[in-house]
């Protein structure tokens, strides 16, 4: 959605961290089933130029408390090439 819309830096949150730090590449995608996945998320990530990916624990997943954590970026020149 935010492609279609022309967005170029984008700030996601997600409840995941496993999914978050595999995104940042700092943990490796082991389960085969969810390669394709991973590589399509790149895919998309590769059209923005900036991505901030936060991870938001659960029970803190609102607006007001998103700004006590952390914001990891990446940039075009960060993703490996698919």
């Amino acid at each position: 959605m935010a492609i279609e819309m022309g967005i170029k830096d984008l700030n996601m949150y997600g409840e995941s961290q496993l999914v978050i730090n595999q995104l940042l590449e700092e943990y490796e995608v082991k389960k085969e089933d969810f390669v394709p996945y991973h590589k399509h998320a790149f895919q998309l990530l590769d059209r923005l130029d900036i991505v901030n990916l936060e991870h938001v624990p659960r029970g803190a997943n609102t607006r007001k408390s998103r700004s006590h954590f952390g914001t990891r970026a990446r940039r075009r020149d960060d993703y490996p090439s698919v």
